[in-house]
Protein backbone atom coordinates (compact mmCIF):
# COMPACT_ATOMS: atom_id res chain seq x y z
CA UNK A 1 0.00 0.00 0.00
CA UNK A 2 2.78 2.37 0.90
CA UNK A 3 4.68 1.52 -2.33
CA UNK A 4 1.61 2.29 -4.47
CA UNK A 5 1.21 5.70 -2.80
CA UNK A 6 4.86 6.62 -3.55
CA UNK A 7 4.48 5.65 -7.21
CA UNK A 8 1.36 7.80 -7.50
CA UNK A 9 3.04 10.83 -5.96
CA UNK A 10 6.09 10.57 -8.28
CA UNK A 11 3.84 10.28 -11.35
CA UNK A 12 1.86 13.39 -10.44
CA UNK A 13 5.05 15.38 -9.79
CA UNK A 14 6.48 14.46 -13.19
CA UNK A 15 3.26 15.46 -14.93
CA UNK A 16 3.16 18.95 -13.42
CA UNK A 17 6.88 19.56 -14.22
CA UNK A 18 6.31 18.70 -17.89
CA UNK A 19 3.25 20.93 -18.11
CA UNK A 20 5.07 23.91 -16.53
CA UNK A 21 8.12 23.62 -18.83
CA UNK A 22 6.04 23.39 -22.01
CA UNK A 23 3.89 26.45 -21.25
CA UNK A 24 1.89 28.42 -23.81
CA UNK A 25 3.25 29.10 -27.28
CA UNK A 26 3.08 32.84 -26.71
CA UNK A 27 5.64 32.59 -23.90
CA UNK A 28 8.28 30.68 -25.89
CA UNK A 29 11.33 32.70 -27.00
CA UNK A 30 11.60 32.98 -30.74
CA UNK A 31 14.95 32.01 -32.18
CA UNK A 32 16.41 34.10 -35.07
CA UNK A 33 19.66 34.94 -36.95
CA UNK A 34 22.52 36.41 -34.80
CA UNK A 35 23.05 40.18 -34.94
CA UNK A 36 25.94 41.27 -37.22
CA UNK A 37 29.03 42.79 -35.47
CA UNK A 38 31.35 45.12 -37.42
CA UNK A 39 34.86 45.46 -35.94
CA UNK A 40 36.92 48.62 -36.34
CA UNK A 41 40.47 47.84 -37.56
CA UNK A 42 43.48 49.60 -39.07
CA UNK A 43 44.94 48.22 -42.29
CA UNK A 44 47.90 48.69 -44.60
CA UNK A 45 48.26 47.96 -48.28
CA UNK A 46 51.08 45.50 -48.87
CA UNK A 47 53.85 46.58 -51.21
CA UNK A 48 57.19 44.99 -51.99
CA UNK A 49 60.12 46.99 -50.61
CA UNK A 50 63.91 46.90 -50.64
CA UNK A 51 65.18 47.28 -47.10
CA UNK A 52 68.75 47.98 -46.16
CA UNK A 53 69.58 46.50 -42.76
CA UNK A 54 72.12 48.60 -40.93
CA UNK A 55 74.60 48.25 -38.11
CA UNK A 56 74.55 51.31 -35.84
CA UNK A 57 77.53 51.92 -33.57
CA UNK A 58 79.49 54.72 -31.89
CA UNK A 59 83.21 55.36 -31.43
CA UNK A 60 85.76 58.15 -31.00
CA UNK A 61 87.55 60.04 -33.79
CA UNK A 62 91.32 59.62 -34.04
CA UNK A 63 93.89 61.35 -36.27
CA UNK A 64 95.13 59.24 -39.14
CA UNK A 65 98.67 59.69 -37.79
CA UNK A 66 100.09 60.90 -34.51
CA UNK A 67 103.54 60.79 -32.99
CA UNK A 68 105.24 61.98 -29.83
CA UNK A 69 108.55 63.56 -30.83
CA UNK A 70 111.45 63.04 -28.40
CA UNK A 71 115.05 64.23 -28.42
CA UNK A 72 117.72 61.83 -29.61
CA UNK A 73 120.49 63.71 -27.83
CA UNK A 74 120.60 65.31 -24.40
CA UNK A 75 121.29 68.97 -23.82
CA UNK A 76 119.77 72.38 -23.11
CA UNK A 77 116.77 73.33 -25.27
CA UNK A 78 117.83 76.44 -27.18
CA UNK A 79 115.20 76.31 -29.96
CA UNK A 80 111.56 75.48 -29.22
CA UNK A 81 109.28 77.79 -31.22
CA UNK A 82 106.19 75.60 -31.72
CA UNK A 83 102.86 76.46 -30.10
CA UNK A 84 99.89 74.17 -29.46
CA UNK A 85 97.59 74.22 -32.50
CA UNK A 86 100.34 75.35 -34.86
CA UNK A 87 100.53 73.73 -38.30
CA UNK A 88 103.96 72.28 -39.12
CA UNK A 89 105.23 70.81 -42.36
CA UNK A 90 107.12 67.61 -42.90
CA UNK A 91 110.85 68.17 -42.36
CA UNK A 92 110.35 71.46 -40.47
CA UNK A 93 112.80 72.12 -37.63
CA UNK A 94 110.76 72.21 -34.41
CA UNK A 95 113.37 71.89 -31.62
CA UNK A 96 117.11 71.87 -30.97
CA UNK A 97 119.37 71.21 -27.97
CA UNK A 98 122.90 72.47 -27.41
CA UNK A 99 125.47 69.77 -26.69
CA UNK A 100 128.95 71.00 -25.77
CA UNK A 101 131.92 69.76 -27.82
CA UNK A 102 130.04 68.29 -30.81
CA UNK A 103 130.74 71.18 -33.17
CA UNK A 104 134.44 71.15 -32.16
CA UNK A 105 134.54 67.41 -32.81
CA UNK A 106 132.97 67.94 -36.20
CA UNK A 107 135.45 70.66 -37.14
CA UNK A 108 138.37 68.50 -36.03
CA UNK A 109 137.06 65.51 -37.95
CA UNK A 110 136.53 67.66 -41.05
CA UNK A 111 140.09 69.02 -40.81
CA UNK A 112 141.49 65.51 -40.40
CA UNK A 113 139.49 64.36 -43.44
CA UNK A 114 140.87 67.22 -45.55
CA UNK A 115 144.43 66.40 -44.46
CA UNK A 116 144.04 62.74 -45.36
CA UNK A 117 142.50 63.57 -48.75
CA UNK A 118 145.59 65.70 -49.55
CA UNK A 119 147.93 62.92 -48.41
CA UNK A 120 145.99 60.38 -50.49
CA UNK A 121 146.28 62.56 -53.58
CA UNK A 122 150.07 62.71 -53.10
CA UNK A 123 150.24 58.95 -52.53
CA UNK A 124 148.36 58.31 -55.80
CA UNK A 125 150.79 60.56 -57.69
CA UNK A 126 153.85 58.80 -56.15
CA UNK A 127 152.40 55.39 -57.00
CA UNK A 128 151.88 56.29 -60.67
CA UNK A 129 155.46 57.51 -60.97
CA UNK A 130 156.83 54.44 -59.19
CA UNK A 131 154.86 52.19 -61.54
CA UNK A 132 156.57 53.76 -64.57
CA UNK A 133 159.99 53.51 -62.99
CA UNK A 134 159.42 49.87 -62.09
CA UNK A 135 158.57 49.03 -65.71
CA UNK A 136 161.86 50.61 -66.84
CA UNK A 137 163.78 48.79 -64.09
CA UNK A 138 164.93 52.02 -62.46
CA UNK A 139 163.62 50.98 -59.00
CA UNK A 140 163.49 47.69 -57.17
CA UNK A 141 160.40 45.62 -56.45
CA UNK A 142 160.75 46.40 -52.77
CA UNK A 143 160.58 50.17 -53.33
CA UNK A 144 157.54 49.71 -55.57
CA UNK A 145 155.73 47.68 -52.91
CA UNK A 146 156.46 50.30 -50.27
CA UNK A 147 154.82 52.97 -52.41
CA UNK A 148 151.82 50.72 -53.08
CA UNK A 149 151.37 49.97 -49.38
CA UNK A 150 151.52 53.67 -48.58
CA UNK A 151 148.67 54.29 -51.06
CA UNK A 152 146.53 51.58 -49.45
CA UNK A 153 147.22 52.98 -45.98
CA UNK A 154 146.14 56.46 -47.06
CA UNK A 155 142.94 55.01 -48.56
CA UNK A 156 142.13 53.25 -45.27
CA UNK A 157 142.80 56.45 -43.35
CA UNK A 158 140.41 58.29 -45.65
CA UNK A 159 137.63 55.76 -44.99
CA UNK A 160 138.19 56.06 -41.25
CA UNK A 161 138.12 59.86 -41.39
CA UNK A 162 134.89 59.83 -43.37
CA UNK A 163 133.32 57.50 -40.80
CA UNK A 164 134.36 59.87 -38.01
CA UNK A 165 132.81 62.85 -39.79
CA UNK A 166 129.61 60.88 -40.42
CA UNK A 167 129.40 59.81 -36.79
CA UNK A 168 129.80 63.37 -35.50
CA UNK A 169 127.28 64.62 -38.09
CA UNK A 170 124.74 62.07 -36.93
CA UNK A 171 125.30 63.12 -33.35
CA UNK A 172 124.73 66.73 -34.36
CA UNK A 173 121.62 65.76 -36.31
CA UNK A 174 120.27 64.14 -33.14
CA UNK A 175 120.42 67.51 -31.40
CA UNK A 176 117.71 68.79 -33.77
CA UNK A 177 114.10 67.63 -34.03
CA UNK A 178 112.17 67.64 -37.32
CA UNK A 179 108.47 67.07 -38.01
CA UNK A 180 107.79 63.65 -39.54
CA UNK A 181 104.68 64.75 -41.45
CA UNK A 182 102.32 67.67 -42.03
CA UNK A 183 100.15 68.16 -38.98
CA UNK A 184 99.21 70.16 -35.92
CA UNK A 185 101.00 70.39 -32.59
CA UNK A 186 98.60 68.81 -30.10
CA UNK A 187 100.92 68.82 -27.09
CA UNK A 188 104.02 70.70 -25.93
CA UNK A 189 105.81 69.09 -22.98
CA UNK A 190 108.94 71.27 -22.55
CA UNK A 191 109.88 74.92 -22.25
CA UNK A 192 112.78 76.82 -23.75
CA UNK A 193 115.86 76.49 -21.55
CA UNK A 194 114.92 73.14 -20.01
CA UNK A 195 117.47 70.35 -20.01
CA UNK A 196 116.16 67.51 -22.17
CA UNK A 197 117.66 64.06 -21.86
CA UNK A 198 117.77 61.42 -24.56
CA UNK A 199 114.18 60.21 -25.19
CA UNK A 200 112.56 63.18 -23.45
CA UNK A 201 109.14 63.91 -25.08
CA UNK A 202 108.92 67.39 -26.55
CA UNK A 203 105.91 67.60 -28.89
CA UNK A 204 102.87 65.54 -29.84
CA UNK A 205 101.91 66.08 -33.47
CA UNK A 206 98.68 64.85 -35.07
CA UNK A 207 97.57 64.64 -38.70
CA UNK A 208 93.87 65.54 -38.89
CA UNK A 209 93.64 65.74 -42.68
CA UNK A 210 92.07 62.29 -42.48
CA UNK A 211 90.15 60.75 -39.59
CA UNK A 212 90.16 57.11 -38.60
CA UNK A 213 87.53 55.59 -36.33
CA UNK A 214 87.72 52.13 -34.79
CA UNK A 215 84.26 50.67 -34.25
CA UNK A 216 83.55 47.50 -32.29
CA UNK A 217 81.31 45.13 -34.28
CA UNK A 218 79.81 41.97 -32.78
CA UNK A 219 80.60 38.54 -34.17
CA UNK A 220 77.04 38.24 -35.53
CA UNK A 221 77.42 41.43 -37.56
CA UNK A 222 81.12 41.50 -38.53
CA UNK A 223 80.47 38.78 -41.14
CA UNK A 224 78.41 41.36 -43.07
CA UNK A 225 81.27 43.88 -43.22
CA UNK A 226 84.17 43.83 -45.67
CA UNK A 227 87.12 46.08 -46.49
CA UNK A 228 86.08 48.84 -48.88
CA UNK A 229 82.46 49.05 -47.68
CA UNK A 230 81.01 52.55 -47.50
CA UNK A 231 80.00 53.76 -44.04
CA UNK A 232 77.86 56.80 -43.27
CA UNK A 233 79.12 58.89 -40.39
CA UNK A 234 77.68 61.67 -38.29
CA UNK A 235 79.01 63.64 -35.33
CA UNK A 236 77.37 64.92 -32.20
CA UNK A 237 78.93 68.33 -32.90
CA UNK A 238 77.35 68.55 -36.40
CA UNK A 239 74.21 66.36 -36.28
CA UNK A 240 72.89 67.66 -39.62
CA UNK A 241 76.10 66.85 -41.50
CA UNK A 242 76.98 63.52 -43.00
CA UNK A 243 80.43 62.19 -43.86
CA UNK A 244 81.20 59.17 -45.97
CA UNK A 245 84.04 56.81 -45.08
CA UNK A 246 85.28 53.39 -46.10
CA UNK A 247 86.28 50.34 -44.13
CA UNK A 248 90.09 50.14 -44.21
CA UNK A 249 90.76 47.33 -41.75
CA UNK A 250 88.91 44.47 -40.04
CA UNK A 251 90.70 42.80 -37.15
CA UNK A 252 91.04 39.02 -37.45
CA UNK A 253 90.76 38.70 -33.65
CA UNK A 254 88.19 40.00 -31.18
CA UNK A 255 89.08 42.56 -28.56
CA UNK A 256 89.74 40.70 -25.32
CA UNK A 257 88.04 43.40 -23.25
CA UNK A 258 84.84 44.06 -25.22
CA UNK A 259 84.55 40.82 -27.18
CA UNK A 260 83.85 42.81 -30.37
CA UNK A 261 85.89 42.93 -33.57
CA UNK A 262 87.70 46.24 -34.25
CA UNK A 263 86.71 47.66 -37.65
CA UNK A 264 88.61 50.74 -38.80
CA UNK A 265 86.95 53.37 -40.99
CA UNK A 266 88.74 56.32 -42.61
CA UNK A 267 87.27 59.49 -44.09
CA UNK A 268 88.64 62.92 -45.14
CA UNK A 269 88.38 65.79 -42.69
CA UNK A 270 87.41 69.37 -43.53
CA UNK A 271 89.15 72.67 -42.81
CA UNK A 272 86.50 75.18 -41.72
CA UNK A 273 88.77 78.15 -40.98
CA UNK A 274 92.41 79.24 -40.99
CA UNK A 275 94.36 81.76 -38.98
CA UNK A 276 97.74 83.30 -39.63
CA UNK A 277 99.45 84.38 -36.44
CA UNK A 278 102.55 86.44 -35.77
CA UNK A 279 104.35 86.17 -32.47
CA UNK A 280 107.31 88.03 -30.99
CA UNK A 281 109.61 85.41 -29.51
CA UNK A 282 113.23 84.68 -28.66
CA UNK A 283 115.04 82.16 -30.84
CA UNK A 284 118.55 81.10 -29.80
CA UNK A 285 119.10 84.32 -27.89
CA UNK A 286 117.75 86.61 -30.63
CA UNK A 287 114.41 88.41 -30.53
CA UNK A 288 112.40 87.61 -33.64
CA UNK A 289 108.85 87.91 -35.00
CA UNK A 290 107.64 84.52 -36.14
CA UNK A 291 104.65 83.77 -38.41
CA UNK A 292 102.78 80.47 -38.29
CA UNK A 293 99.50 78.92 -39.38
CA UNK A 294 96.60 77.55 -37.32
CA UNK A 295 93.92 75.46 -39.05
CA UNK A 296 90.51 74.74 -37.51
CA UNK A 297 89.33 71.26 -38.46
CA UNK A 298 85.66 70.23 -38.44
CA UNK A 299 86.43 66.89 -36.80
CA UNK A 300 88.84 66.96 -33.89
CA UNK A 301 90.50 64.03 -32.16
CA UNK A 302 88.24 62.53 -29.50
CA UNK A 303 84.91 63.62 -30.98
CA UNK A 304 82.04 61.13 -30.88
CA UNK A 305 81.32 59.55 -34.28
CA UNK A 306 78.11 57.69 -35.08
CA UNK A 307 78.65 55.05 -37.77
CA UNK A 308 76.08 53.31 -39.96
CA UNK A 309 77.19 50.16 -41.79
CA UNK A 310 74.98 48.69 -44.52
CA UNK A 311 74.29 44.98 -44.65
CA UNK A 312 73.14 43.14 -47.82
CA UNK A 313 69.76 44.32 -49.09
CA UNK A 314 66.56 42.40 -48.34
CA UNK A 315 63.70 42.58 -50.85
CA UNK A 316 60.16 41.44 -50.08
CA UNK A 317 57.09 42.19 -47.98
CA UNK A 318 57.37 43.71 -44.51
CA UNK A 319 54.56 44.09 -41.96
CA UNK A 320 54.45 45.22 -38.31
CA UNK A 321 54.82 42.46 -35.75
CA UNK A 322 51.34 43.26 -34.34
CA UNK A 323 49.79 42.17 -37.63
CA UNK A 324 51.00 38.58 -37.19
CA UNK A 325 49.11 36.12 -34.96
CA UNK A 326 49.32 32.48 -33.94
CA UNK A 327 46.15 30.50 -34.65
CA UNK A 328 45.93 26.71 -34.27
CA UNK A 329 49.73 26.40 -34.37
CA UNK A 330 49.98 28.42 -37.60
CA UNK A 331 51.40 31.90 -38.26
CA UNK A 332 48.63 33.93 -39.88
CA UNK A 333 47.49 37.41 -40.83
CA UNK A 334 44.04 38.75 -41.55
CA UNK A 335 43.47 39.98 -45.11
CA UNK A 336 40.52 42.24 -45.93
CA UNK A 337 38.35 41.24 -48.88
CA UNK A 338 35.89 43.30 -50.88
CA UNK A 339 32.52 44.26 -49.37
CA UNK A 340 30.11 47.15 -49.10
CA UNK A 341 30.38 50.04 -46.73
CA UNK A 342 26.99 49.04 -45.25
CA UNK A 343 27.83 45.46 -44.45
CA UNK A 344 31.54 46.05 -43.81
CA UNK A 345 34.46 44.23 -45.38
CA UNK A 346 34.95 40.58 -44.60
CA UNK A 347 38.34 39.16 -43.61
CA UNK A 348 40.10 35.96 -44.45
CA UNK A 349 42.86 34.14 -42.58
CA UNK A 350 46.06 33.80 -44.60
CA UNK A 351 49.04 31.72 -43.54
CA UNK A 352 52.46 33.40 -43.81
CA UNK A 353 56.10 32.46 -43.27
CA UNK A 354 58.20 34.81 -41.10
CA UNK A 355 61.85 35.06 -42.21
CA UNK A 356 63.35 37.73 -39.97
CA UNK A 357 62.53 40.78 -37.90
CA UNK A 358 63.83 44.30 -38.59
CA UNK A 359 63.09 47.19 -36.23
CA UNK A 360 59.72 45.77 -35.19
CA UNK A 361 58.75 44.62 -38.69
CA UNK A 362 58.53 41.03 -39.95
CA UNK A 363 59.89 40.01 -43.33
CA UNK A 364 57.18 37.60 -44.56
CA UNK A 365 56.25 35.52 -47.58
CA UNK A 366 52.98 33.80 -48.50
CA UNK A 367 51.40 31.91 -51.36
CA UNK A 368 48.12 33.79 -51.09
CA UNK A 369 49.00 37.43 -50.38
CA UNK A 370 50.85 39.72 -52.77
CA UNK A 371 51.32 43.39 -53.70
CA UNK A 372 48.08 45.27 -53.16
CA UNK A 373 46.73 42.95 -50.47
CA UNK A 374 45.16 44.80 -47.56
CA UNK A 375 46.24 43.41 -44.20
CA UNK A 376 44.86 44.14 -40.73
CA UNK A 377 47.47 45.82 -38.55
CA UNK A 378 45.57 46.63 -35.34
CA UNK A 379 42.31 45.29 -33.92
CA UNK A 380 42.92 41.76 -35.16
CA UNK A 381 42.84 39.96 -31.81
CA UNK A 382 39.05 39.61 -31.80
CA UNK A 383 38.65 38.70 -35.46
CA UNK A 384 37.61 35.34 -36.84
CA UNK A 385 37.26 34.04 -40.35
CA UNK A 386 34.69 36.06 -42.35
CA UNK A 387 34.41 38.68 -39.60
CA UNK A 388 33.07 42.03 -40.77
CA UNK A 389 35.29 45.07 -40.32
CA UNK A 390 35.28 48.80 -40.87
CA UNK A 391 38.74 49.88 -41.92
CA UNK A 392 41.05 52.82 -41.43
CA UNK A 393 43.89 52.75 -43.95
CA UNK A 394 47.39 53.56 -42.66
CA UNK A 395 50.19 54.86 -44.88
CA UNK A 396 53.12 53.06 -43.28
CA UNK A 397 56.20 51.18 -44.43
CA UNK A 398 59.40 49.79 -42.96
CA UNK A 399 61.57 52.39 -44.68
CA UNK A 400 59.46 55.28 -43.38
CA UNK A 401 59.44 53.93 -39.83
CA UNK A 402 63.21 53.32 -39.64
CA UNK A 403 64.40 56.36 -41.57
CA UNK A 404 66.97 54.39 -43.58
CA UNK A 405 65.78 55.63 -46.93
CA UNK A 406 69.10 57.30 -47.85
CA UNK A 407 69.53 57.86 -51.61
CA UNK A 408 73.08 56.54 -51.88
CA UNK A 409 72.14 53.53 -49.75
CA UNK A 410 69.46 52.68 -52.32
CA UNK A 411 72.11 52.50 -55.01
CA UNK A 412 74.28 50.10 -53.05
CA UNK A 413 71.47 47.87 -51.84
CA UNK A 414 69.93 47.35 -55.27
CA UNK A 415 73.29 46.38 -56.73
CA UNK A 416 73.12 49.15 -59.33
CA UNK A 417 75.50 52.03 -59.65
CA UNK A 418 78.48 52.18 -57.36
CA UNK A 419 78.62 54.58 -54.48
CA UNK A 420 79.40 58.12 -55.56
CA UNK A 421 81.47 59.98 -53.00
CA UNK A 422 79.86 62.90 -51.27
CA UNK A 423 81.36 66.19 -52.23
CA UNK A 424 84.74 65.95 -50.56
CA UNK A 425 83.27 64.02 -47.65
CA UNK A 426 80.57 66.46 -46.62
CA UNK A 427 76.87 66.72 -47.53
CA UNK A 428 74.30 69.32 -46.58
CA UNK A 429 70.99 67.87 -45.46
CA UNK A 430 69.16 71.08 -44.59
CA UNK A 431 69.50 74.57 -45.93
CA UNK A 432 68.92 75.99 -42.45
CA UNK A 433 71.75 74.06 -40.79
CA UNK A 434 74.00 76.10 -38.58
CA UNK A 435 77.04 74.41 -40.01
CA UNK A 436 80.71 75.38 -39.98
CA UNK A 437 81.42 78.49 -41.99
CA UNK A 438 83.74 78.62 -44.95
CA UNK A 439 87.48 79.07 -44.33
CA UNK A 440 88.10 82.57 -43.05
CA UNK A 441 91.62 83.88 -43.14
CA UNK A 442 92.37 86.11 -40.18
CA UNK A 443 95.60 87.63 -39.01
CA UNK A 444 96.19 87.74 -35.28
CA UNK A 445 99.29 89.11 -33.59
CA UNK A 446 100.55 88.59 -30.07
CA UNK A 447 101.69 92.25 -29.90
CA UNK A 448 98.21 93.81 -30.10
CA UNK A 449 97.97 94.01 -33.87
CA UNK A 450 94.27 94.60 -34.80
CA UNK A 451 92.43 91.54 -36.06
CA UNK A 452 91.30 91.82 -39.67
CA UNK A 453 88.62 89.43 -40.93
CA UNK A 454 87.41 88.86 -44.46
CA UNK A 455 83.68 88.09 -44.97
CA UNK A 456 82.84 84.39 -45.12
CA UNK A 457 81.19 83.06 -48.27
CA UNK A 458 77.64 81.73 -47.93
CA UNK A 459 78.45 78.14 -48.74
CA UNK A 460 81.09 76.16 -46.79
CA UNK A 461 84.28 75.42 -48.62
CA UNK A 462 85.06 71.74 -48.42
CA UNK A 463 88.50 70.26 -47.94
CA UNK A 464 90.30 73.56 -48.37
CA UNK A 465 93.95 72.98 -49.26
CA UNK A 466 96.31 73.63 -46.42
CA UNK A 467 98.51 76.66 -47.12
CA UNK A 468 102.21 76.35 -46.60
CA UNK A 469 103.32 78.15 -43.44
CA UNK A 470 106.34 80.34 -43.08
CA UNK A 471 109.11 78.19 -41.72
CA UNK A 472 112.19 79.31 -39.86
CA UNK A 473 115.18 78.27 -42.01
CA UNK A 474 116.95 75.22 -40.66
CA UNK A 475 120.60 75.58 -39.79
CA UNK A 476 121.20 71.87 -39.31
CA UNK A 477 121.08 69.54 -42.30
CA UNK A 478 120.75 65.80 -42.39
CA UNK A 479 124.13 64.06 -42.93
CA UNK A 480 124.71 62.82 -46.47
CA UNK A 481 126.49 59.68 -45.33
CA UNK A 482 129.47 60.13 -47.58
Amino acid sequence: MILNNKILILSLTAFFVIISCKGPKSRRKKSGPAAKIINAVSTMTLKSEVYYPTIETVAKANPVREVTHAMEASGKLVYLPGEIGEFVEKGQLIARVRTLGLWSQKNAAAARLSEIETALSQAKSDFEQMKKLRKSGAVSQHEFELTENNLKARQAQLNSARASVSQVSESLFGTSLFADFNGEIAGKFQQLGNFAGMGTPVYRIVDLSEIKVQFGISELEVINVKVGDVVHLRTVAYPNRKWEGRVSFISPAADTTTGTYPVEVKFPNTVISEEEKTLKTEIEGKEMIRTYKVRNWAIKAGMTIQGRFFKPAVKGHFIPVDAVLKRNGKTVVFAVGNGTEKDGNSVSIEEVTVHDIYEGWYHISSKTIKDGSRLVVTGNSRLRKDSKVSIKELTISLLKSTGTEWPDALTKATGGKKYESLKNGMNETKSSDKSPAAPVKTQVTAVMVPVVKTPAPKTPAIMAPAPKPSVVPMTVTKPTGK
